[in-house]
């Protein structure tokens, strides 16, 4: 039986982290990140909204117009995951509004 929890111990040290909880910080630099896409396609439009849509979707909205920006990764596929900071860029779509 000890050997058992020794092995199980050595198991779980042994695993790499596969995900990590997105932190209240990565959030604001997301949302940060996701209005600084924003602006330039809203012009003088105020923004009034950024709804968290889903994993990697916002949905930024004016009172008449709005548009999905999506966060992308940076890394490339295949890369070993990092710790630390996330690296990604916001990218926004078509603006769409309502005539």
């Amino acid at each position: 039986m000890k050997r058992l929890a020794i092995i199980a111990a050595a198991s779980f040290i042994a695993t790499p982290a596969l995900a990590v909880l997105a932190s209240p910080y990565q959030r604001a630099a997301e949302f940060n990140a996701v209005i600084e896409a924003a602006l330039p396609a809203f012009g003088v439009r105020v923004i009034e909204q950024v709804n968290f849509v889903h994993v990697d979707a916002y949905e930024v909205r004016s009172a008449r117009c709005s548009l999905m920006v999506e966060i992308v990764d940076l890394a490339e596929e295949g890369e070993p995951l990092t710790i630390g900071r996330r690296q990604f860029e916001a990218v926004a779509g078509e603006l769409e509004c309502e005539k």
